[in-house]
């Protein structure tokens, strides 16, 4: 007999029913633990929303506090009590076109600006309310280049009212006609002051405020001579600069050397303007009237009196900086100052005392005459007549020779020139004492020098005895204004018992 294959089936009875019971429970324990979870989480969703707009909220009034309440300026304590002393917020906002706003909060301690150097160019444009910033530097001739740059700068500073009146823009020219820095100032206690910074190979301005007032002055100095080679030390013992200095000779330039000609016991007398940010010296302004008086005059030669007055009408605003200054400046009955020939090739707004004071050394061997300068290098080189500029081939890192030609038949030269001024070209037409080059940088252990050479009508001259006649005078229409101006001048020279002849604002009493 054949046995089934398959077991028989057995009933589960009792014990056998509990696990699976068991595993019920624990299935149905998971599941409401789950549900539960989703229930705090739609409750999460339903109250996010409410919460997160109720942070906002708090933080907005938070906020709000802060400034109705606690800000400086803008609280309600202090908006109420310039509304008690008459000061509304609405003042700030009105006013003239250009006026600036006066600001609620106190300001910043402004950065301390040195005293300018005494660039030749100086140009001062008043500002008008139909100007535009476009309109301004192309008056001024600005370069493409520099005027986006100049206006890129000026964007964040200028007047949102626009130009107004008493408002101006300054430039600042260096000897090779490049603008340094720009001045543009609102009121007399608020400016701004750009300087050109030069970043790898561009520039750019960076505006730096001024708050402080601005203090114009004319002043009246006397200085005393203690020997040759002082006036440099006599400036600085009257609390002046340097460049005061350089300007008081360059104006007597083609008349005496205030370096090598002076004595003990000589005298300078001076009316020069000057301007102050506050309590510091900012610069200078025109240079009004020099008198030079030598302690033992004589009617001839070197040591005599010397007056020079600014012929006041177009003269710049550094009258008395640029080469050149003392065609502005006349006698006392209005005979000119400056001379056809002016036989000083150094600009000494740039040399030293020790190198101004030092004669030139003549060198006549073979028929050649050479004026040989002790100079520094970099020292600027003028021409000494106007004339026309001859450039031969030039070798790159090579000192040159400059020449000049002039009229009837005058030829002088000029080098060692280690590097020309900036757009200097051949054929060009300069003007006396022009800046024309820098004296080269000496090569081993010579001594940096200038070599002036002449020649007259193709013959080799002594160019120390050149001979120069009086440039033109005051026109005999305009003479009596200008006898006029300069007695008044005069008169404020000889006042010893005055040092300020006039303050803030500049007219002189």
């Amino acid at each position: 007999m054949l046995r089934s294959r398959h077991k028989p089936a057995r009933l589960s009875l009792g014990s056998r029913s509990r696990p699976r019971s068991a595993r019920s429970q624990q299935l149905f324990g998971a599941v409401g633990l789950r549900s539960e979870r989703r229930s705090g989480q739609k409750l999460w969703q339903k109250l996010r929303a409410p919460l997160q707009i109720l942070g906002a909220l708090a933080v907005l009034l938070v906020i709000n506090l802060y400034v109705l309440y606690y800000r400086h300026g803008t609280s309600l304590p202090a908006l109420l009590r310039q509304a008690e002393t008459g000061r509304a917020l609405s003042a700030r906002l009105s006013g003239p076109v250009g006026t600036p706003p006066q600001p609620t909060r106190p300001l910043r301690k402004p950065k301390v600006l040195p005293p300018l150097p005494d660039y030749p160019r100086v140009v001062e444009q008043p500002l008008h309310v139909s100007d535009s910033l476009g309109d301004v530097l192309n008056k001024v001739a600005v370069p493409a280049r520099q005027k986006s740059e100049l206006a890129t700068a000026l964007q964040g500073v200028l007047d949102p009212g626009g130009f107004g009146p008493g408002q101006s823009l300054t430039f600042f020219y260096d000897h090779d006609e490049r603008l340094q820095a720009v001045d543009y100032r609102l009121t007399d206690s608020l400016a701004y002051h750009l300087e050109r910074v030069q970043t790898g190979s561009a520039d750019r301005f960076v505006p730096v405020k001024q708050t402080q007032p601005l203090v114009r002055s004319t002043l009246r100095l006397e200085l005393g001579f203690e020997g040759k080679n002082d006036l440099q030390a006599a400036m600085l013992r009257a609390g002046e600069t340097p460049a005061l200095a350089a300007r008081v000779y360059e104006v007597l330039a083609c008349e005496l050397n205030l370096y090598s000609d002076t004595q003990a016991g000589d005298k300078l007398r001076l009316l020069v303007e000057k301007q102050h940010l506050g309590d510091r010296f900012y610069r200078y302004g025109r240079l009004l009237a020099v008198e030079y008086l030598p302690a033992t005059a004589t009617t001839g030669g070197r040591n005599r009196r010397l007056r020079a007055f600014l012929r006041s009408e177009g003269s710049p605003v550094n009258a008395g900086a640029a080469p050149g200054a003392s065609a502005l400046y006349f006698g006392d009955s209005g005979d000119s100052l400056s001379r056809s020939i002016c036989r000083a090739p150094l600009l000494w707004s740039r040399a030293n005392r020790t190198t101004l004071a030092s004669a030139p050394q003549l060198q006549g061997e073979k028929g050649r005459y050479v004026l040989d300068y002790p100079a520094e290098a970099t020292v600027p080189v003028v021409a000494i007549a106007a004339g026309k500029v001859k450039l031969g081939p030039s070798r790159p890192g090579k000192p040159q020779t400059v020449v000049v030609q002039h009229a009837g038949g005058l030829e002088t030269s000029y080098g060692p020139i280690g590097r020309l001024v900036r757009g200097l070209v051949d054929g060009q037409i300069v003007k006396q004492r022009q800046v024309i080059g820098y004296v080269a940088t000496p090569a081993g252990r010579d001594a940096a020098h200038l070599r002036l050479q002449a020649r007259l009508s193709g013959r080799v001259v002594d160019p120390g005895k050149l001979k120069s006649t009086r440039e033109p005078g005051i026109p005999d229409a305009e003479r009596a204004a200008f006898v006029a101006q300069s007695s008044d001048w005069a008169e404020k020279l000889a006042r010893s018992d005055e040092a300020v002849i006039a303050t803030r604002g500049g007219e002189s009493r």
